[in-house]
């Protein structure tokens, strides 16, 4: 069976796969403690510009509640982010990310800017420019149905 013939979302799936195996092998050369599902959630904290809590997390991630919490426990420890009751509802956290919490994003970002360029390669700016409007275009398709 060639590529052409796997079902469009098989494709998506065996390119992230790849992606993320590479992406696993170059987080342990800078950060052995880190995961990709850690990263994550520090860049959606990073990147919301609205006061996060735990529930908000685990909607936008599309995670359970208690995934998510253990999640936010080990990042916690390691000083990456932090809690803080909310004031309005002391049953809620607020989250937010640390100064080192901050410095881990940067090192990530920097890893994985080199990591993009080394997979692009061969790859013109105009296939680039076209991959990322049919994946926007994609994206949106779905988010109508």
């Amino acid at each position: 069976m060639t590529e052409e013939d796997l079902p469009f979302g098989m494709i998506v799936f065996e390119m992230m796969k790849h992606f993320l195996k590479v992406l696993k092998k170059e987080m342990n050369h800078i950060d052995g403690d880190s995961t990709i599902e850690q990263m994550g959630l520090l860049i959606a904290i990073s990147t919301n510009k609205k006061c996060i809590i735990q529930q908000d997390m685990a909607d936008l991630l599309g995670k359970d509640k208690s995934s998510i919490l253990r999640t936010i426990d080990t990042l916690e420890k390691r000083s990456l982010l932090i809690r803080i009751k909310d004031p309005k509802d002391r049953r809620k956290n607020i989250i937010n990310i640390t100064d080192l919490g901050k410095q881990t994003l940067k090192q990530h970002f920097e890893m994985e800017r080199i990591l993009t360029k080394s997979m692009l390669k061969g790859i013109s700016e105009k296939e680039l420019e076209s991959f990322y409007y049919i994946i926007a275009r994609i994206k949106r398709n779905a988010e109508k149905m």
